[in-house]
Parts: C-alpha cells; structure tokens; sequence
C-alpha cells in the first residue's frame, strides 16, 4: 500500500514522500519473500493535489497536473524496480481504482460519472501503466453494484475487459464483500455478489475474484455467500431462474371469487426462502412453485416474503348460487327468433328463467372451451335454456320485458336481473327491393335460375373462406365433425336468427351459420331446384379431384360414414376407430343429377354413385377403397363449378428418409401478445417455440418439407398480433399439406394435474393422434414424466384442429401447473426426446399408409427444402393449385407455400 491516498501519507510529488515511498518498498523487499505484489494506492485523494511549491522549482511552465501525473509514474516505476531487483521472476500487479476516467472527462473512458477518477483526481494513469508493460496483472476493486446509477458494475467490468483484451494482461476483480446486506443501492439484496461473479464470468477476460471482507463471506448474510458458491460452480440456471419473486396466478393482489379452491403460483430464487405467513415454501430446482388452498368463507390472507420483499394477498370468498346471466343487456330481435338464456351457477342447483308470464327451464350444459383457457376446474356449471319469441307485428314493436333467472340450492335460492327483451316491428313490405347488394368477379350464382321455386326469402352468401355450419335443430355453439364448412360463394335462404354464444342464421338447408361469416346477396329472392351434371376426374401424384357442373353454389354437407361416436348428444364424438367405407356428400336444393364421376383411376375411391333422398336432395357417395383410409379433402367453387380435392394414399420413396415428399406444417401455440401459460420466468409461446424448431429439424432430417406459422414470436408477415387461430390454419388449406401439429404446454387451475395429450377433431385425424400417443408416452416416461392423464387421445373442437384438408392435432406436452412438469419441460432431455419420437411418429405414420395403400398408392415427387410460409396466398382448391403449377412452370419443379 503505497498510501499515498491516506491522510499524512507520503507525496511522492517532494523529494521527501518519494524517498519514502521507496524506502518503505525496500524494507518491505527484504522483509517479506512473497512470490508476487500487488501495488494500490498509487494515486492521491480526491482534492489533496501534491506540492505546487516543489513544481515550481522543478518544472515551472509544464503544467501542474502534468508534473504531478509524472511524479506519481516515477515513483511507481521506482517501487516495481526495487521489487525486480531482489528476482526478475516476482510478479508485480496493480490494485487499480474502478474508474480511470470517465468517457467525458476522456473520449478512451468509462461510461460512468461522478465518482472518484484515478487519472483527474488521483493522477494515476493505471491505464498507461498498463500499456506500457510495467505489470504483470490488474486486479480492479469494483466496490459499485450491479445496479449502481453513476458506476455500474457490468460497466466498470465491461470496460478493464476491453483494455486486458487489448494489451493480453490477466484481469482480476475485487469485489466488496464487505457492502452485502446494507442499505446502499443494490446491495440490500443477498445476491448481489452472485450478480457479479455472473457478470465476471461472461468475460473470458476474466481471470478470478477476490473479495474485501472474510468475515462478511463466512457471516453468509441471507444465503448470500452460497449464491456465491453456486454462481462459481455453474449451478445457477440463468435462462430460467427467477431473481427475484414472481407471482403469476392471481394476477391481482385483491380479488373476490366464488370458487372454493384457490392456485397461487409463481417462482422466486431457489438460492434463498420463499415464506408464506411465516412457513417455508418448496421450490423447485429453478425457484418454481404451486400451491393448492381450500378457501375459507370471507377473507383470506396470504403473505409471501423473500429476499426482503413482502407480498400480500386479500382473497375473498363469497358462495353464491348465481354467478352471471345472459342477455345481461337489452336487446331488440325479430320475431321468432331463437332466444338463448344462459347462467353460470352453483353446480347441482336448479334454474329456470321468466320472461312475462312465460316459465324456461334450464339444464346444465357442458361447456366448450379452447386450448387458450387451460383445464378449467370449478365450483359452477353452465345453464341454458331457449325460448323461440312470438311473431312479429307490422309496424309494432312488442316489449316483452325482462329476463328474470331464477336458482335454487340446497335451501338457499337468487334472483338475477337480465336485459329487457323487444320484438322488432316488422317492416312495411318493399316489393322492388330485390336487386343483388354484392358485385364482381367473385359475385354468387343467382339461385333463382332454375325452373321450380323451392324456397323464398333473403339470400345470403358465405363470405368467409371456410364457413363453419352448426345443426339447426339446437342452439348451442358446438362444433361437430359431421358439420361440413362451407366453402366462400355457397348461397342460401335465411329461414330465421337464433341468439346465443353468437348470433346466427338458420339456413333453408337445416344448418345454422355464424351471422358474421355472411352476407346479403339477395334481399328478395329465390331457391330453385338445382341440377347437378358434367363430372369429371383427374388424378396426380396427391389427390383425386372430382369437378361437378352445378346451376348455383349450393349448400351441401360430407360425412364419413359408417361412423359411431361415443355420445352425439354431449358434444361427446370421440371414437375408438375410424371405420368410415364411404364418403357421403349431401346437395341441399337438388332434384336432378346426371353421370355418376369415374372414380376407377383414383387410389382413394373405387366407386361412385348417387343416391336420391328426401326433401330435395341428392347424395354422391364415394366408396373407399380402404376401410378407414382417408386423409382430408380441400374445396372450392370456379363459376358453375365444385371442385373437391380429395388427398391420395402415397408410399415411402425412401427408408433413409421416410418423410420424403410429405409438406408439414408445425404451428406453434400462442405468440406475440399471447404468452399462454405462464410461471415464473416461463412462457408457453416461447416453449411452443422451442420443441416445434427441434421437430422442425428432424423432420426435414428425415426428407419432409416443413413450414413454421411462426419462427419468431408471431406470424411471418407481423399483420396478426397475437396469430389468430384461423390465420394458423391457412398455412396447411388448399395447399397439398400432408399433416399439421399445434405444439402447446397444458395448464390447470390445480397444481396436481400431469401429463401430455394429443387432441383430434375430425374422425381421420384420430388415427394419427393414436400412433402419436405411443411414441410420445416412450418419450414423456423415458424423461420421467409421471401422467395422471386417464386419457391421452382425447377429441376436442379446438379450432386449428378443425382444419378438414389434412389430419390435424393440437399436442399438450405436459402441465405448466405443475411445478415438477414444468421443470421436465424446460429440460433439454425431454425436449430432444419428445421432438425425435414425434418425428419416428410421423415416419411410422406414413408408413402405415404405405403398407395398407401400396398396391394402390402414387408415388409422389420430390419437394423443397424446410422453409418458413411468409404469404398466405389466394385459396384455391388443391386440384386447381397442380393445374397451375403445370400451366405456369411446365417441365420445370415448383413449390407453393
């Protein structure tokens, strides 16, 4: 310690202070046989600048600092002398100051200010010191905090790198352990010193540590010196561990719920206690937590303090038999419409609804929910009931009242309130109003062209891509495999509008449509009998397409029959095998057909025919040629013409790789402003994210061609912000896609749930969710999942399973809930073992299809490399797409993405 910086030490700038200074280096030379020395404070205090008197004598003009800068050089250059001369061999470092010079005070400085400058306070040019060679090493006392305002740490440390890197000289730091514990900024939390030894081991500058104070380290203030240790050893996890608490699950600190049961989850940092009113909290390896509470009637409270932070949470628990009803507002309908009254309710209760002097009773329903809301237990049920409202009256308005629900539990009973019903006045009839409202080349055919009139009444027109029709003998908003989209340009007549989830239109042809998914072609027209006639076939390497000349777009439906689920009744269509021998595709509005199409060429179909049915209609029914071999279709119409695209059984080309040939699509869940589930420091989007690129990889390993709905946190083009579920599916429509998986973690409102699911909508895509299921258990159980799952094929209306142009699933890898699962998921075990057993799924997959088709099957060519879809261009059907790429690039190989 050179001391020139203490009160009454040496000034190396007079005769006398040098000669001590190198006096004291002397004895302390022949004193003490060290291997090496350190040298500090070399330069003055802040303000106590050396002897003007002495600079007169010596170098008067040269300028102050300037001899005051080369007294202190000398004197050091002087001591590391004396230090060689008893062995050239002695290491000699410097203790150098955190801050040489701040970069305004020096362009070559740090990006700090306002503390203490070696070079304009001190006049120590530690930097040039140590350009010019005259140390072996630097060790640098950075007493700053990683979250200090003037001289942050990371700073200080990022700056002394840059100079060791330049001029090859080791770098130590000194960290001043000494502060742990105080109130000083950033250092009251215990982890502070393991922040540091982190921001030091980033540097490959970095050659070690030493710390100010033993017994600060030996205290272990909080568990901070064991935060040390493990920085030191690599155990820390830095991607995924929590520094501080988070709790997720309640979002709000003060809530009131009518739930019983409670789930508060959340991470902290695994290297200090997590308490809840005063008792310690298991956390997992990374700090994650789940904790289950029965709720107490009133108020409960719950305290959560770590690392000096305390949270409380206020929950309140009310127990009431009505929750919510709907309509809660007024509303004004037409006449006979179709008036849905739903309640969320007490489960076991009774309720019935009053409107006037009208009773509706009301029954528990199940209740559809999607992927995006998680298994959702509860105390409560969904209620609902329906009323169809009485005529209307020309030119009156008839008030009905308001709704009134009524429930009933256990000797207890509620009342709630809804909105004020209106029947609308019907309109003066308008004769002349009955012009066509849309224009242009994709205008609808008029359905009045034919000969008989069938039907009358406002005609719409599907607008939407993919329609989606719901039955028409209920009210409910369930989607059902046996309900066929239709395509955009079909036309029908509204025969009424049902109010419930939604608003709908009853159509003529007995199904319901979302109001929104049309529009008004006709306000006045007409339904013809409609004649279908001119089939024809063609057949390539992917599909069989049969085009069918049609007067107008009718409606129809396709179902694949014989098929028998496990309770229609319940929204319960889950089957144990897909059993389908034909396809039935049903022509509302038709009385006349003519030529059966020839389906002999098709690997799919061996037969057609048409069979007549009751009320106008017309079946064409495609036999297979395999039981249960069937693979999704694609749809459109192109003027007076339906073209289905019906996707061929095709054989492996390659053992090596058995993917060769086959488009599929990997979309993974949630992104941009949906996160999904969340813990901690976790995101499903990001998870999502993660296992869909490692299958991406090992499938194009494989020879498949892969396209991502996203690579980066939302969709290619950045127009969808979060990607809505029908924009996901666009990617695998009208395109030849072979298969889509949706990759999602699962989430509970318990922490106890486990395990994966693989979830189907349409009857074909159940076969492969079952050859998934037996890799990915090998998969989840070789990484040590543990399931509870009684099912793990399960069917479910998620919308991007509802895709009808290939086999379509929604994977849940595991419980984001469950504290232990989520450590699995965040694991590279199982994620590299779940990605390769999907990947030999898939590859089983198709070779399941080669073996049952190959006697039938085509060959298909060879496709593009794994790429990402960055458009979604106009959709056509499949066929038409072939068409195209034969017209456009004949001779030559395409991909359409």
């Amino acid at each position: 310690d050179l001391m020139v910086n203490s009160e009454g030490g040496p000034d190396p700038s007079t005769p006398d202070g040098a000669d001590a200074i190198r006096d004291m280096a002397s004895r302390a030379v022949e004193h003490c046989p060290f291997d090496g020395w350190l040298i500090e404070n070399p330069g003055y205090a802040f303000g106590t600048a050396g002897s003007f008197a002495e600079y007169m004598k010596t170098m008067p003009g040269g300028g102050f600092e300037r001899f005051l800068k080369d007294s202190v050089t000398s004197v050091v250059i002087d001591v590391i002398k004396i230090i060689k001369k008893q062995s050239v061999n002695l290491y000699v470092g410097l203790l150098a100051d955190g801050v040489w010079a701040h970069s305004t005070s020096d362009e070559r400085g740090s990006q700090t200010s306002s503390v203490y400058e070696s070079l304009t306070d001190g006049f120590a040019d530690t930097r040039g010191w140590l350009i010019d060679g005259l140390f072996d090493f630097v060790m640098v006392k950075n007493p700053y905090s990683t979250e200090d305002k003037t001289a942050p740490f990371g700073k200080v440390v990022e700056w002394w790198a840059k100079l060791c890197n330049e001029i090859s000289i080791p770098m130590y730091v000194a960290h001043d352990s000494a502060k742990v514990g105080s109130g000083e900024a950033g250092w009251k939390s215990p982890d502070q010193l393991a922040k540091q030894v982190l921001a030091c081991k980033n540097r490959q500058e970095w050659s070690g540590s030493a710390f100010t104070s033993f017994t600060a380290l030996k205290n272990d203030t909080s568990g901070s010196t064991s935060a040390v240790v493990r920085a030191f050893k690599g155990t820390l996890n830095e991607k995924y561990i929590s520094d501080k608490l988070i709790i997720n699950t309640p979002a709000k600190t003060t809530i009131t719920t009518y739930e019983s049961k409670i789930n508060i989850r959340g991470s902290a940092d695994p290297n200090f206690d997590l308490l809840m009113n005063g008792k310690k909290v298991e956390l997992s390896e990374h700090g994650f937590f789940s904790l289950d509470f029965n709720l107490q009637i009133g108020l409960n409270t719950f305290t959560f303090k770590h690392k000096g932070e305390t949270v409380t949470y206020k929950i309140t628990y009310r127990v009431v038999i009505l929750q919510s009803i709907q309509p809660a507002s007024s509303l004004s309908l037409d006449g006979g419409t179709v008036l849905i009254i739903s309640a969320v309710a007490r489960k076991g209760s009774t309720v019935y609804a009053t409107i006037g002097s009208k009773k509706i009773e009301m029954k528990q329903v199940a209740r559809q929910s999607d992927e995006e809301e998680g298994r959702q237990e509860s105390d409560y049920a969904d209620y609902a009931g329906e009323y169809k409202l009485p005529a209307g009256i020309i030119n009156k308005a008839q008030n009905l009242g308001k709704i009134t629900v009524y429930g009933s539990y256990k000797g207890l009973s509620e009342t709630k309130t809804g909105g004020q019903i209106t029947i609308k006045a019907l309109p003066l009839p308008s004769p002349d109003d009955d012009k066509p409202m849309i224009t242009g080349d994709d205008s609808p055919i008029d359905p009045g062209k034919g000969d008989k009139v069938l039907k009358t009444g406002e005609i719409i027109t599907v607008t939407k891509n993919y329609a989606e029709t719901f039955d028409g003998n209920t009210a409910d908003d369930w989607s059902r495999p046996n309900n066929a989209y239709l395509p955009k340009g079909t036309t029908d007549v509204v025969v009424g509008q049902v109010f419930g989830v939604s608003t709908y239109y009853l159509l003529g042809c007995g199904r319901r449509v979302y109001q929104k998914d049309v529009a008004t072609f006709i306000k006045n027209g007409k339904i013809t009998a409609n004649k279908m006639s001119g089939a024809s076939v063609s057949v390539n390497t992917k599909a069989t397409t049969i085009t069918l000349n049609s007067i107008w777009h009718v409606p129809y439906n396709l179902k694949l029959l014989p098929q028998k689920y496990r309770n229609e009744n319940t929204q319960a269509y889950d089957i144990s095998s897909f059993t389908a021998d034909y396809v039935d595709i049903i022509f509302s509005y038709t009385t006349e057909v003519k030529d059966a199409p020839n389906v002999s060429s098709s690997p799919l179909f061996k037969s057609a025919e048409w069979i007549k049915g009751s009320n106008n209609t017309y079946t064409l029914r495609l036999h297979l040629r395999n039981k249960g071999v069937f693979y999704g279709y694609s749809v459109g119409w192109d003027k007076e013409k339906l073209v289905f695209s019906f996707k061929n059984p095709t054989v492996i080309q390659s053992e090596n790789k058995p993917l060769t040939g086959k488009r599929i699509v990997i979309d993974p869940g949630h992104g941009g402003t949906s996160p999904g589930a969340v813990a901690g420091k976790v995101e499903e989007k990001e998870l999502a994210l993660r296992f869909s690129l490692l299958l991406r990889d090992k499938l194009a390993a494989k020879g498949a061609t892969v396209i991502m709905t996203r690579t980066g946190d939302t969709l290619p083009d950045k127009l969808l912000n979060p990607p809505s579920l029908y924009a996901r599916t666009n990617f695998a429509r009208n395109n030849y896609t072979d298969l889509f998986i949706s990759i999602h973690m699962n989430s509970a409102t318990n922490s106890g749930a486990r395990g994966y699911t693989i979830h189907y909508f349409n009857e074909y895509s159940y076969v492969l969710a079952k050859q998934i299921d037996v890799y990915a258990k090998r998969a989840y159980e070789s990484s040590g999942g543990m399931s509870n799952r009684s099912e793990t094929v399960c069917w479910d209306p998620f919308a991007v399973t509802r895709l009808h142009d290939c086999p379509a699933v929604l994977l849940e890898c595991g419980f984001m809930s469950n504290t232990k699962e989520r450590e699995m998921l965040i694991s590279d075990t199982y994620q590299q073992n779940l990605t390769t057993e999907l990947a030999n799924a898939f590859a089983a997959y198709f070779k399941s299809i080669s073996q049952i088709a190959e006697k039938t099957a085509v060959s298909p060519a060879t496709t593009a490399a794994p790429t990402e879809a960055t458009t979604v261009a106009t959709v056509l059907p499949a066929g038409l797409i072939a068409l195209v790429r034969r017209r456009k690039r004949a001779g030559k190989t395409a991909r359409v993405a």
